[in-house]
């Protein structure tokens, strides 16, 4: 018997574990996801963008509407953007993250998009399934899910990155 992660929408054999607070994601979805991040799953090739793959699972599991949520979203869309669109470099993303939540701060907090689409190319449950990890195929996944969040939010996004832009230079 399957599970649909409500956030990527993959299909998961269920398991008993733990799920964060405000990522909508499933237990199984969230302990690959956690897995491939303390390096539990072998990871091949070079890498460009594998230190956006927060980035990419927090948007690709936005939860349900709440302020963290609402933020959570914004935070890593921005940095997305600022990084893929925008051409910060990916090193400075924890910096990008911090100075995007102030933003947030500032304005009175960001307002819910409604998440899309209704699946993703590529999910880490993919990216389990090909083990050894193609790193390249992470690169594919962060990519995917801006582009994904573009289709109906473009205008946002940007508008959000516009915000962080005027508040931080550089």
């Amino acid at each position: 018997m399957s599970e649909i992660c409500p956030g990527c929408r993959a299909s998961l054999e269920p398991v008993d574990g733990p799920t964060h607070r405000y990522i909508g994601a499933s237990a199984a979805c969230w302990q690959m996801y956690t897995t491939i991040l303390a390096g539990g799953y072998a990871v091949v090739g070079g890498d460009k963008y594998g230190s956006l793959l927060v980035d990419a699972y927090a948007a690709q599991h936005p939860g349900v509407d709440s302020p963290q949520a609402r933020q959570s979203v914004a935070v890593h869309l921005i940095t997305l953007w600022a990084i893929l669109r925008a051409g910060a470099d990916v090193e400075k993303a924890i910096d990008i993250r911090v100075r995007a939540v102030s933003v947030g701060k500032r304005t009175g907090g960001f307002e819910w998009l409604e998440p899309v689409p209704e699946s993703y190319p590529l999910t880490v449950a993919a990216l389990v399934a090909s083990e050894p990890i193609d790193a390249a195929s992470i690169d594919l996944l962060v990519v995917g899910v801006l582009g994904s969040w573009l289709i109906n939010h473009e205008h946002d996004i940007k508008r959000w990155h516009d915000l962080y832009r005027q508040d931080f230079r550089g």
